[in-house]
C-alpha cells in the first residue's frame, strides 16, 4: 500500500469517527456505525461537550485533507 493510499485509508476512517460522534450528540444513536464503541462515543460527547455542529464543522477539513492526499497518489 502507499502511503498516500494509507493517509486517504486513515482520514476516511478519521471521518466516519466524526460522523458517529456527530450522530451519537445528536441523539442518533441508531446510525453510528460502529455500535461497539457507543459507550465510548458517548462519554467522548458528554465529557468533551461535543455538539453535533461541532462533529460536521470537524469533517470538512478532513474531506479536504483525504482529497489533497489522494492528489498524492
Amino acid at each position: 500500500m502507499s502511503r498516500a493510499r494509507g493517509l486517504r485509508d486513515r482520514f476516511a476512517h478519521l471521518e466516519e469517527w466524526l460522523r458517529d460522534l456527530g450522530a451519537t450528540a445528536a441523539g442518533a444513536e441508531e446510525r453510528v456505525l460502529n455500535q461497539d464503541a457507543l459507550d465510548y462515543l458517548s462519554r467522548a460527547v458528554r465529557e468533551k461537550g461535543i455538539t453535533a455542529l461541532s462533529a460536521a464543522r470537524a469533517v470538512g477539513p478532513v474531506e479536504a485533507a483525504r482529497r489533497m492526499a489522494g492528489g498524492n497518489v
